[in-house]
């Protein structure tokens, strides 16, 4: 599928037929709480170039997150595994505060976040809007439609 491209001062941008991307980071948890399953962290940060060769920049995010799930490894063919009960973007990134479900999968995934076995969080979006810089390769996220903040194992 052909991909609408515009070029600007030496700088791409295309977003007509956005589709589904993956960011991860790893996190160190500011709280987690086996008994109720809460936990927080940042699932996304602003300003370094991450593995894929991306930054994503301040205000991608400004959008309503009412409809976002925490799911286990972007598996969105499963229950999702929990809530943000806060999710906001502020000047590190995007800041979330979130509730593991007392199910089953939620259980185990409280007890690897206490282990320290899993330690990454992961965003599912679409790239909306964003620059691409040819000279360094650089893409920078402008616009973000989240889905959802995954638990990832890597």
């Amino acid at each position: 599928m052909a991909r609408a491209r515009r070029e600007v001062a030496g700088w791409e941008k295309k977003s007509d037929t956005p589709q589904r991307e993956y960011k991860s980071v790893s996190f160190v948890l500011e709280s987690a709480d086996e008994n109720t399953g809460e936990f927080s962290g940042y699932a996304a940060v602003f300003g370094n170039v991450d593995s894929g060769g991306d930054v994503i920049e301040k205000g991608a995010f400004a959008e309503d997150f009412a409809r976002i799930k925490i799911l286990s490894q972007h598996n969105s063919y499963d229950l999702p595994i929990g809530k943000p009960l806060e999710l906001r973007e502020d000047e590190k990134g995007l800041y979330i505060r979130g509730k593991i479900s007392d199910t089953q999968t939620g259980r185990d995934i409280r007890t690897l976040l206490k282990d320290g076995v899993l330690a990454e969080l992961s965003i599912g979006y679409d790239a909306v809007d964003f620059e691409w810089d040819g000279d360094s390769g650089i893409r920078h996220l402008k616009e973000i439609k989240l889905w959802e903040v995954s638990i990832v194992t890597w």
